[in-house]
Formats: structure tokens, C-alpha cells, sequence
């Protein structure tokens, strides 16, 4: 008999059986346009069964993506002197909503 899929499949990607495995695993910052994902995404990534830790989850959004398009050495960390895509949060007229900087025409330094 074949398990029902429901509650218990709601992890499609096992990150955390990924990390423990070695496997360098990579979360993007490219979304669709429902501007609800990115958050979602995040809070499911956030879950004591997907990532140990915040600053595990930090470098799994920012460094690992940049060391896999060998990037690593000046982009995508959130140190200073290197280049960053931020994320802004925008409130207007008491609406809350997010949308991605992306810095035009040279680098965002973190400082």
C-alpha cells in the first residue's frame, strides 16, 4: 500500500538531509512575479527540519549561489567591500511590500 501524499510531503527539498550529507545546497533570490514567494520560501527554509541556523540559511542564499558561478570572491556575501543585491522594504501608504534593488551602474558595498 502506497502512502497518501499530504502533511508528511510537504518537504520537497530534504535541505537539511541534503547539509548534513555534504551536499552544497543553494537557495535563489530570483523570483516569480507573485511577490508572496521570496517570503514563503524563506519561512519554509527557516523550519528546524530544512536549515540549523540563520547563518547557515544566509550563506545558502548568498555565498553558496556565488561560489557555484565562481563568484565567491567578491560578490554575494554580506561582507564589507563586496558586492551585494539587496533586498528593500518598501512601506507605502502603510502597505508593506518587497522588491529587489539591484545596484546600477556600479557596486553596493556593505559597510
Amino acid at each position: 500500500m502506497t502512502e497518501p501524499i499530504g502533511y508528511r510531503r510537504h518537504e520537497f527539498v530534504p535541505t537539511k538531509r541534503l547539509l548534513e550529507a555534504g551536499v552544497p545546497v543553494i537557495i535563489w533570490s530570483d523570483w516569480d512575479a507573485d511577490p508572496i514567494l521570496p517570503i514563503t520560501s524563506m519561512i519554509r527554509t527557516l523550519q528546524p527540519k530544512s536549515v540549523p541556523d540563520l547563518k547557515i540559511a544566509i550563506k545558502l542564499w548568498t555565498w553558496n549561489p556565488a561560489h557555484s558561478l565562481r563568484q565567491d570572491d567578491d560578490t554575494n556575501s554580506l561582507e564589507k567591500g563586496t558586492y551585494a543585491e539587496c533586498i528593500c522594504k518598501i512601506v507605502n501608504a502603510g502597505v508593506d511590500s518587497y522588491r529587489t534593488y539591484f545596484p546600477e551602474p556600479g557596486p553596493t558595498h556593505c559597510r
